[in-house]
Formats: C-alpha cells, structure tokens, sequence
C-alpha cells in the first residue's frame, strides 16, 4: 500500500472513533433527560393527589384547605423510576424529591424537585 492509503485508513478510523464517542454521549444525554421526564411525571401525580387532599374537606378526610398532614402514600414512594419524599410541608406549600433508582452513566443520581401550591405547580432539575 502506498502512503496514501494509509493516510486515508488511519484517517477514516480517527473519524469513526469520533463518532463513535459523540454517539455514546448523546445516548447518555438522551437516557438522563428521558429519567427526568419520567420522574417529573411521578412527582405530578403524587402533586395531584396533594392538591385533592388540599381542597377536600376535613370530615371527607381531606386537609380542608391545609396542605398539612399530607404524606406520600407507601405504594407511591418507591416507583420503578425513583424514589420519592417530601422535603417540606407547610399548610400551604408541599416540596416533593424525586431521585432515581440507577443511573445510566455511572454519574450522579438524576434528581428532580416539584413545588405544590393550591393552584400551581413548579418543578426543577436538581444538579
């Protein structure tokens, strides 16, 4: 083979190596925005049943317009994506964290926060 030849194979390889890594980054990328997703949705059905509890009435077993004595039901803590806790409660603001169960990376845990208020919710990503 002429010089050439070889220019061109180790060229094309150095390439191929490239996107090779860029592929495996982005399927990183991908798997941990899509845990998030999962988890937000998690965190906004437990804010859901947070909310319901609010504006049910005390003798209905409800919080009567009081976030207070809410709690995170025990089959709804521990989900196939995460798991889930409250951080804070107040009678008119919940904080739930969600935190997933295994990582795709080997990175940190991804990790999610949703706000409940009577009629809102706000969520972020923790880093």
């Amino acid at each position: 083979m002429g010089q050439q030849q070889l220019l061109l194979i180790v060229l094309s390889m150095i390439i191929v190596g490239i996107a090779i890594i860029i592929g495996i980054n982005v399927y990183n990328q991908t798997a941990t925005d899509q845990k998030a997703e999962q988890l937000v949705l998690d965190c906004a059905q437990l804010a859901r049943r947070a909310q319901e509890y609010y504006f049910k009435p005390a003798v209905l077993g409800g919080g009567g317009n009081s976030f207070t004595g809410w709690y995170i039901p025990a089959s709804f803590d521990t989900t196939y994506n995460g798991i889930f806790s409250v951080s804070s409660i107040t009678s008119q603001m919940v904080v739930i964290e969600g935190t997933d169960v295994g990582s795709y990376s080997g990175t940190d845990p991804v990790r999610v926060q949703m706000t409940i208020y009577p009629k809102s919710i706000t969520s972020v990503r923790l880093e």
